[in-house]
């Protein structure tokens, strides 16, 4: 039996929330705070370190969340994920954005597995062939290349996979891959 593979997690608590009215990061789900959830499914699939991208630090902390600042505060989440993979102790890092609570570790584990199965820079999940790029597998060499379509202009991760050795790797429908946006969702 081979070991797992080593990987850090990174969830995205950056993002305005205007259409969910507070901090979303912070919005409980089933009494627990969206990235604490996230935080934990990362830390239940092997994380080695999980980190929280942006946000308020101070609040996030004292939910327990390791964080750092966003290098790119409202530049939207690609610059997020490079925060996350600048800040990585391991070589793959798996990012997924924070309002997507339902994910656990069979969530995770096929994106980190795909990736070091492959040649690939990126794995990004795909539900009923959906396109799920702010739940993704990265390796720390894509770091040069989404730094210069940052530079370019470019801040959509959807995009920027599209320039990058991709796999896709289908989880399946489910709650998962439902993004919690407002409050009455």
């Amino acid at each position: 039996m081979s070991e797992p593979v080593r990987f850090s997690g990174a969830v995205l608590t950056g993002g305005r929330s205007t259409r969910m009215g507070t901090d979303k990061a912070l919005v409980p789900v089933g009494g627990i705070a969206m990235a604490v959830r996230v935080a934990n499914a990362m830390s239940a699939a092997g994380a080695t370190d999980v980190t929280a991208v942006g946000g308020d630090e101070d609040a996030l902390r004292s939910l327990g969340l390791r964080t750092i600042a966003d290098s790119t505060p409202g530049e939207g989440p690609l610059g997020g994920i490079l925060s996350a993979l600048r800040s990585a102790t391991e070589s793959i890092v798996v990012v997924t954005a924070c309002d997507m609570p339902w994910i656990d570790a069979a969530q995770i584990v096929p994106l980190v597995d795909a990736l070091a199965h492959s040649r690939a820079v990126v794995t990004v999940s795909t539900s009923q062939g959906q396109l799920q790029p702010l739940h993704a597998a990265w390796r720390l060499e894509a770091t040069a290349d989404l730094q210069r379509m940052f530079d370019s202009g470019e801040r959509a991760p959807r995009r920027a996979v599209q320039g990058l050795e991709c796999v896709t790797v289908e989880l399946g429908d489910g709650r998962w891959s439902t993004d919690l946006d407002t409050p009455e969702h």
